[in-house]
């Protein structure tokens, strides 16, 4: 028929338009890990990361003692976000030195710099859609919407997780570290980390809350696959 194309171009379903996110999801997330390494080894320092172990008190001497490979991602991540040299931490001079490769690796770098972390109790999965739903039981803020292939799988209703979202222009991303509590203990966290401080929750040392769960932790955390 006059007007009519031959062959109509089929519009997009729910699982084409889910498989398009996904490799968006996955491109972000291959940048931010190679981002990652390159901030590893080029601005961060051997000096930062020792400060950074005995603070966590895994430096024995001169060596960095892991209890178990999940304390890599922890010891880490407190390095290039929390601790500052010269007043900037590893993101903001790997920013100022070197500099992003492309748009996107931009993109997460700025978000990197600023991202903080803080205790999430979750309220919902999505496998999906390879999401979690969570709320922040320290900081009045909206949901946050964390896009997580493995986490949407294991985190359970109600668990409480303390983690660093990275927020890009799509996808908020964790930033590797994840704590896990079990959500019968969320009264007694808050009531304990409130009592350490009369200082807003928000206006706290990044350092000392970093710190301060990463002890409890140890003494209470769970697996984030735990049922």
């Amino acid at each position: 028929m006059p007007g009519v194309p031959n062959n109509p171009v089929p519009k997009p379903t729910r699982d084409t338009r889910r498989g398009g996110t996904r490799r968006r999801y996955r491109t972000c997330r291959k940048a931010d890990q190679s981002l990652l390494n390159q901030v590893m080894e080029r601005s961060l320092s051997r000096d930062v990361l020792t400060r950074a172990a005995r603070a966590l008190d895994i430096l024995e001497g001169n060596v960095v003692l892991f209890e178990g490979e999940e304390e890599m991602p922890i010891l880490f991540d407190f390095a290039m976000h929390d601790l500052r040299s010269r007043g900037k931490n590893a993101f903001e001079r790997y920013r100022d030195t070197v500099g992003p490769a492309s748009p996107l690796e931009a993109e997460i770098l700025d978000a990197h710099a600023a991202a903080t972390t803080s205790l999430f109790e979750v309220i919902s999965t999505s496998p999906t859609d390879d999401t979690v739903l969570v709320d922040d039981v320290l900081v009045e803020r909206d949901d946050v919407r964390i896009t997580d292939v493995q986490l949407s799988r294991s985190a359970v209703p109600g668990m409480l997780l303390f983690l660093r979202p990275v927020v890009t222009a799509e996808f908020t991303i964790t930033s590797g570290m994840m704590l896990a509590f079990p959500g019968s203990l969320v009264l007694d966290v808050l009531a304990g980390y409130r009592r350490r401080s009369r200082r807003p929750i928000a206006e706290r040392d990044p350092r000392q809350r970093f710190l301060y769960f990463y002890r409890l932790h140890l003494a209470f955390g769970v697996g984030v696959g735990y049922r």
